[in-house]
Formats: C-alpha cells, sequence, structure tokens
C-alpha cells in the first residue's frame, strides 16, 4: 500500500494515542478502510483537516507494519463544512446518522461505486436550504439498502403481489410492504401516507429530493419503518436520530 492514492469520505473519526486521530475513510476503489493521521491533534498540524467528519479528499496512505496505514497527505475535494458549521443541528444530526448507516451497511476492504457514489450525493443535500434533512436521511437509506443487494417492495404486497392502497403493514421478514392479510407476526402497521412517503423516495432521484415534502409525522414514520428495515438487513442495532 506503500504510496496508494484513495478517494475517500471520512465516517468516523476517534482520538487516538497522544496526538493522532485514527479515521474510517469509505472509497470508491477499496470500500471502508482505516488510517491512522499521526500528530494531527497538535495546534499547528498540515493536516488536520484531513481528520474532520464529513471531509471528501484525495488520501495519500502508507504502510505500517503490524498497524494501521498512516495518512502522508491529502488533497481536499470538498470538506462538507457546512454540514456542521451552517447552524443547522437536524441536517448535523441526520448527515451523521447516514455516516452511522455506511458504516453498519458495509463490510471492511469491498469496494462498492454505487453506495460511495449515493453517499456523496445525500451529503450534498444537507448542504441544500430547500432540501429537508429527514427526507434526504430517508432517501439515502432506501438506496443505501439497494445498494447493499436490499430491495425492500413498497408499492405492492411483498409477499402475494396485491397493489397496495391505503394502511398496510411493513414486514422485513417477508421483504417490504405487505397487505392486511399477509402481515407475519413481527410485521407493524403503516399509515397510508407513509406507505405513499416511502413510494416516492423508491421512486425518486436525487434530483427530486427538493421537491419531495412530508409534514414532521409522515417522514418520522417513514424513518421509523426503513430504520427497521437497515436493522433487519445489516443484523446490528440502527438509531434513529432526534432532531
Amino acid at each position: 500500500m506503500d504510496g496508494q492514492k484513495l478517494n475517500g469520505i471520512v465516517i468516523r473519526a476517534a482520538d487516538y494515542k497522544d496526538n493522532d486521530r485514527l479515521i474510517k475513510l469509505y472509497t470508491p476503489e477499496v470500500g471502508k478502510i482505516q488510517a491512522v493521521l499521526r500528530g494531527v491533534k497538535r495546534e499547528k498540524a498540515k493536516l488536520k483537516f484531513a481528520a474532520q467528519l464529513f471531509h471528501f479528499g484525495e488520501y495519500m496512505l502508507a504502510a505500517r507494519s503490524g498497524g494501521f496505514p498512516t495518512v502522508t497527505g491529502c488533497a481536499s475535494h470538498e470538506a462538507f463544512a457546512g454540514i456542521y458549521a451552517g447552524g443547522r443541528p437536524d441536517a448535523y444530526f441526520a448527515a451523521s446518522f447516514v455516516l452511522d448507516l455506511t458504516d453498519k451497511a458495509t463490510p471492511d476492504r469491498e469496494a462498492n461505486p454505487e453506495m460511495f457514489i449515493c453517499l456523496s450525493k445525500t451529503l450534498r443535500e444537507f448542504l441544500k436550504k430547500e432540501t429537508d434533512p429527514k427526507t434526504a436521511a430517508a432517501y439515502f437509506t432506501v438506496k443505501c439498502l439497494r445498494a447493499a443487494g436490499y430491495r425492500y417492495k413498497f408499492d405492492e404486497c411483498a409477499a402475494c403481489g396485491a397493489e397496495l392502497r391505503g394502511a398496510r403493514r411493513f414486514d422485513a421478514y417477508a421483504g417490504g410492504a405487505v397487505c392486511p392479510v399477509c402481515g407475519g407476526p413481527y410485521s407493524f402497521p403503516v399509515s397510508g401516507a407513509a406507505g405513499n412517503a416511502l413510494r416516492l423516495l423508491a421512486a425518486g432521484e436525487f434530483e427530486d429530493l427538493s421537491r419531495l415534502k412530508f409534514n414532521e409525522k409522515e417522514i418520522r414514520e417513514t424513518l421509523k419503518i426503513l430504520t427497521a428495515a437497515a436493522q433487519y438487513a445489516f443484523g446490528t442495532e440502527v438509531k434513529m436520530f432526534d432532531q
């Protein structure tokens, strides 16, 4: 790995030893990888910017025997600094949820360019005032599940194929929304409004996000359903954000 260049987004960052930071990058080339930035906790460290959550840049990595690779240089592409410095706590919490979900949805060192593109486009949406952060987080969850190979059905019963109208249930085991007849013991009710939101999110593109408008009750229910779907798919706890 000596001198390897990777384009990556920092999805996790933590203090490591006295003056170092351990980061987790999500890259289109090799997927998820951890690396150390040495001395970046010092006040005048040149690579301090590269250890920040959400940072997107080209990272130069040098291998270390028996340890994490070391970041020896970085050229910024986008800092996404506005996510945490733009005075919008709702955008920050939603974006943090997206980073956490990316980490939980992806194995180490397994490239998934579709997932990377989805992540980078979603982070850009959090910088737009016209895009609702909860809607962007819900949209990312739908696309993240698809990029990981989970294609939940929201417009027809995942069990019998019947067209869904009005109230329905969600059954992760069955593969998505189901009619009341097909709902299993672990399914739970879904309102018609949330069902419509799921359908629109599943069919939409990033260009549609700023035009998708849901009320607070609808989007919170939609996120609850998608969080349950992600938790089942990835076999780990996925927490909703409070803002």
